[in-house]
């Protein structure tokens, strides 16, 4: 399930995102565009890097996975 907190971040980096393509696409002097897409991109990176952590956080999938991986190395591992 999808915490409200993470819905309302979704809504209110979308807006920012779009006001300031907005304000972009208005400006005659195109310069610091590719800075502020930069800025833009990074942005919305960060937003999914922040769902991913929590989705991993919520679900036990990932430390199963983990666990595995740690019992096969120790398991091939010379005694």
């Amino acid at each position: 399930m999808v915490n409200t907190a993470f819905i309302t971040a979704y809504v209110t980096v979308t807006r920012v995102m779009e006001g300031a393509a907005r304000r972009l696409s208005r400006a005659r002097d195109e310069k610091g565009q590719a800075s502020a897409e930069y800025a833009l991109v990074l942005l919305g990176a960060a937003l999914l890097a922040i769902f991913l952590g929590q989705w991993v956080l919520r679900n036990d999938t990932m430390n199963k996975v983990f666990d595995d991986l740690l019992k096969k190395i120790l398991g091939d591992m010379p005694k």
